[in-house]
């Protein structure tokens, strides 16, 4: 079974985390981007799992930002950028930047592009599934399904 890999974060309302093991669902979605332009791509998952939880209450989703150690020193400016951009509450807490060793992380997760986003879906640090690009009808189906499974067994 595949692991998602420890990464330190701060959530944009400042709360330190822990990733994946400090995530607050039973099961846990994470989106991970890494350019700025993905955002749109973003939006479109997280808008989709929103409505996705109103039916599966047993995750909870999050966007983590996978950012190079480099900028760290700028983490003030580039986390209060995203959260002025983003008014709305939820959205800055479940938005956690990870600021990595981008290189180690794409390697334990058989990252071979940034220019996708890549979607997990965890229980504590395992990877239960997982796709990555745009959402298309298939990959909801695909997730929906996977959930749905998931319900029946508990």
């Amino acid at each position: 079974m595949k692991k998602f890999p420890e990464v330190k974060g701060k959530n944009l309302e400042g709360k330190k985390y822990t990733l994946p093991y400090d995530l607050e669902g039973e099961y846990n979605i994470v989106i991970v981007p890494f350019l700025q332009y993905q955002q749109f791509i973003v939006n479109n998952w997280t808008d989709y799992l929103a409505k996705l939880q109103k039916k599966y209450s047993i995750f909870e989703f999050y966007e983590i930002p996978a950012l190079a150690l480099g900028y760290t020193a700028m983490r003030f400016i580039i986390d209060g950028g995203m959260k002025a951009g983003i008014p709305d509450l939820r959205t800055r807490q479940r938005t956690i930047t990870a600021y990595i060793n981008k290189m180690k992380f794409k390697k334990k997760l058989g990252i071979e592009t940034e220019q996708l986003i890549y979607i997990y879906l965890l229980k504590k640090d395992e990877i239960l599934w997982e796709e990555n690009g745009d959402l298309t009808e298939e990959k909801a189906q695909a997730l929906e399904n996977f959930l749905s499974k998931l319900t029946q067994e508990e």
